[in-house]
């Protein structure tokens, strides 16, 4: 039988999407507002694990976090350190994603993640904010709110359009 394996190529990426798991669990107002991590990608798994997976109905390039929030609002966002980059399975699913109507912020910095979350009116204890994180100005133009450009963002809309 193999054995399960864990690893994760960037730690910084883990440790930016901590920071972030902390803030929502600090801010957020939980009758308002709830979050989830998708916790798939990046990681090596075995091939039985992943076979699992994709048997369950896994499916590639979902953004890392995922906020519901007042009246059936969603807003995903994708942690990137300052140097990572989207892959094509990425970019295909942020790009249905928006096509279907839901914001997608990628968010390199804590401050982005604040703006993303002001931006979109998800509803946070601003008190709580200015205890957990003391920053002097927050520009929600920071935050990237659309999937990047690609060239596969045409296919994955005529796709999504003819369904």
């Amino acid at each position: 039988m193999a054995k399960f394996k864990l690893t994760h190529p960037d730690p910084k990426e883990d440790q930016f999407g901590k920071s972030v798991a902390d803030l929502l669990d600090a801010i957020l107002r939980p009758e308002q507002a709830i979050y989830t991590h998708i916790g798939h990608g990046g990681y090596q798994l075995s091939p039985a694990a992943r076979g699992r997976l994709l048997r369950l109905g896994l499916k590639p390039g979902w953004p890392d976090i995922c906020i519901a929030y007042r009246s059936g609002r969603m807003l995903w966002l994708e942690l990137k350190t300052p140097t990572g980059r989207s892959s094509l399975n990425q970019q295909q699913r942020h790009a249905q994603l928006w096509l279907l109507g839901h914001n997608v912020v990628m968010c390199r910095r804590i401050e982005d993640v604040i703006a993303a979350l002001t931006l979109h009116r998800v509803p946070f204890r601003s008190n709580s904010l200015t205890e957990y994180y003391h920053a002097t100005t927050l520009d929600p133009g920071d935050a990237q709110i659309s999937p990047p450009e690609s060239p596969q963002s045409a296919a994955v809309e005529e796709a999504v359009g003819d369904g």
